[in-house]
């Protein structure tokens, strides 16, 4: 079926025909957004779940920082389809974060038998 057919005369939707059918593909727009709501509602609070884990798993393992500081980056960018992103200051937030991990070298841990008592004396 042609976009002729419901009146539109270019790519951009500008409808040229008044009546009955002008404004129906601006309500089939209207109900497809409603339609994605709830499952942009899971991706946003998925994206923001995965960002707060890969958070608490990079201070739990901060040996492993750059494959957490890729996820941490890689759902805060996801979280702007679902919740612009925590209103852009979370997707702001979230990548100065995946930076910043993928960045930082971890200092090594040192053995109980390395450690350097200091002598009281």
């Amino acid at each position: 079926m042609s976009l002729f057919a419901f009146g539109a005369t270019s790519m951009m939707g500008m409808s040229m025909m008044t009546g009955m059918m002008s404004d129906m593909q601006q309500g089939m727009g209207m109900g497809v957004m409603i339609g994605l709501t709830p499952s942009l509602l899971v991706v946003g609070l998925a994206s923001g779940i995965m960002v707060l884990l890969g958070a608490v798993m990079l201070y739990m393992r901060p040996y492993e920082s750059q494959l957490w500081g890729a996820i941490i980056m890689a759902f805060s960018v996801v979280s702007i389809l679902g919740g612009m992103g925590g209103f852009l200051v979370g997707l702001i937030l979230g990548l100065v974060g995946g930076i910043l991990a993928l960045t930082w070298k971890p200092t090594p841990l040192q053995h109980r038998d390395q450690i350097q008592h200091p002598v009281a004396g």
